[in-house]
């Protein structure tokens, strides 16, 4: 991909660095603009939260110049006049639209192109309050192919909208023996005896993922007399929502309506490494309720021939085949809503039958690493990104 025109410096602006799915994009978007010859900022207007985002950004290189807080709408103003950016990736924040409105109104200030990056299509992230997207953004960055209902939301014509799909050959897992027998010993220390089976969860424990739906399931398998754990690894998101406590009272509720659940519930809350974790598990369920295209740790967890279980929501449907290389489960309508009991029952059935039949849990998770594998290995998204961003530079000279 030759990269665009005059592309010498830029800025991502996003709305926080604590870890997951959609600000591993950013990383990737700022190695992508890096590669292309610009120098990157990376601003959030989070006052506070988990920096977890700013090691990786660091590693990139020299390219990445600064990484912080812009608190207000000033700031971001001011810091976009005077770093005079070749192109400015946003997602979700206001602060950043007000600011380039206000630039675009003053006739002696310039208006650096905007990228605005869609996750989902679900109506919660196509919602521009006062109209601010539709007027300011130059170009769309979508993570898979929902362009005629971004079309349908935002009025937003094809011309200004492509595809760069996140999939990442660093999503690709390999460990190593040190970290396969941390795995060994985090089970232990769990008090997982040899043989039990274990479905794992590593990523942000929240309520879209639909973790708390896994308890009950897990209490009924035990209650059946099968060997089963449920590990739920990773910090409980958003901060302070009271998710925590939520998620603690259920466990609490189902250990006393089905003693034998105690012991078999564990959140050993941010462990130090994914390579060590996920070998630690024997199937891994996502009974999400919204999605992006291909969540980071299915990406991960097939990545190392674990079986999955999951919803079909997103960009899932398009690229996981049911009962080929995962057990995917139809949410219809693909909506927020949370998931039907139709649909979670069907959910625990296609859990069970992976948790009782270990050649089943071979087939599927060979299958899975073989689709990962090829999935990112056929994806180009620096080069689809890079075109995203020629797109916004060009409609920009045009307004």
């Amino acid at each position: 991909m030759t990269p665009p025109r005059a592309l010498r410096s830029a800025a991502v602006i996003h709305h926080g660095f604590a870890y997951g799915g959609s600000e591993r994009v950013v990383v990737e978007q700022v190695r992508a603009l890096a590669s292309a010859g610009a120098v990157v900022d990376v601003w959030t207007p989070n006052e506070a939260g988990p920096d977890d985002l700013v090691p990786a950004l660091k590693a990139i290189g020299p390219a990445v110049r600064d990484v912080g807080r812009l608190a207000s709408e000033h700031e971001v103003r001011e810091t976009m006049a005077s770093r005079r950016y070749d192109v400015v990736v946003t997602c979700e924040v206001q602060r950043a639209y007000r600011a380039a409105l206000s630039l675009g109104a003053n006739p002696f200030r310039r208006r650096p192109p905007i990228v605005e990056t869609v996750h989902e299509r679900y109506d919660w992230n196509l919602l521009d309050e006062h109209g601010r997207k539709h007027r300011v953004v130059d170009a769309w960055m979508l993570t898979h192919d929902f362009r005629e209902r971004l079309a349908t939301r935002l009025r937003v014509p094809p011309d200004r909208m492509g595809i760069a799909r996140p999939l990442f050959p660093e999503s690709l897992l390999s460990p190593t023996a040190e970290d396969l027998a941390e795995a060994a010993a985090l089970r232990a220390s769990l008090g997982i005896a040899p043989g039990a089976v274990v479905l794992g969860y590593l990523g942000r424990v929240a309520e879209n993922k639909g973790v708390h739906h896994l308890v009950p399931m897990v209490a009924r398998m035990a209650r059946d007399g099968l060997d089963v754990h449920l590990v739920l690894a990773g910090r409980t998101m958003p901060p302070g929502s009271g998710f925590h406590e939520e998620l603690s009272g259920l466990v609490a509720r189902a250990e006393a309506e089905e003693p034998r659940l105690v012991g078999r519930v564990h959140r050993p809350g941010t462990l130090r490494s994914r390579h060590a974790v996920y070998p630690a598990f024997d199937v891994l369920p996502l009974c999400s309720r919204v999605e992006g295209l291909l969540p980071l740790t299915l990406v991960e967890a097939m990545s190392l021939a674990i079986p999955v279980v999951t919803t079909d929501v997103g960009g899932i449907r398009e690229l996981l085949r049911d009962d080929v290389d995962a057990a995917v489960v139809r949410k219809e309508p693909d909506d927020e809503a949370p998931p039907s009991p139709e649909v979670l029952g069907e959910f625990e059935g296609r859990l069970r039958r992976l948790v009782t039949d270990a050649a089943l849990r071979r087939r599927i998770g060979d299958a899975g690493r073989a689709r990962v594998r090829a999935l990112v290995k056929g994806n180009d998204f620096t080069g689809d990104f890079l075109r995203v961003v020629e797109l916004a530079m060009r409609a920009r000279g045009r307004r």
